[in-house]
């Protein structure tokens, strides 16, 4: 709606040379607002290129949020894998019924876009053990010393005093 110009697409069409078609699209949110259109509407409006972009911006993310919002919902039974309370309970992710929140955080806790990916990033070499290993926890408790050594303060990597220990070292894989 173009009323608080008080001009009509027609005019609008004339001034920026676009079909009054794609006008038409662009207010009914079915064509985007590229960056030369909104060069045009600047100089046919007066309103800055940036905000017509930022805009779109604005527009094409919540739609992006709508469609991911759909998907956490879809992964709710991935998420009910992982002992979300016991996680909670050490405080490493807020203490939430709802499941799709918890499939939010849980995405937050592993940095991921989806819960489907977990596994990707978190394989590693491990001894086998003769007990049954749940991969969703071990995953869960991987990431936590993740978490952990991200705040260790380590000494910048020194290739001699790695060297010098290499006979120490060597000693402690034999205890």
């Amino acid at each position: 709606n173009l009323e608080f110009l008080k001009m009509s697409q027609a005019e609008l069409s004339l001034r920026v040379g676009i079909s009054e078609k794609h006008i038409s699209q662009i207010i009914n949110e079915e064509s985007p607002i590229t960056p030369e259109t909104a060069i045009k509407l600047e100089r046919a409006i007066g309103i800055s290129a940036g905000f017509w972009n930022s805009l779109q911006g604005n527009y094409d993310i919540a739609c992006s949020r709508i469609v991911s919002e759909k998907r956490n919902k879809r992964e709710i039974e991935i998420a009910k894998k992982y002992n979300y309370d016991e996680l909670a309970s050490f405080n490493l992710l807020p203490r939430v019924a709802d499941w799709v929140l918890r499939v939010k955080n849980l995405l937050n806790f592993f940095r991921v876009d989806s819960l489907q990916y977990v596994s990707r990033i978190e394989r590693i070499a491990f001894r086998q053990s003769s007990g049954k290993i749940n991969d969703y926890s071990l995953f869960a408790w991987l990431r936590f010393g993740e978490i952990k050594a991200e705040k260790i303060k380590a000494e910048k990597f020194d290739e001699i005093k790695l060297k010098q220990a290499f006979a120490e070292l060597k000693e402690l894989t034999f205890i």
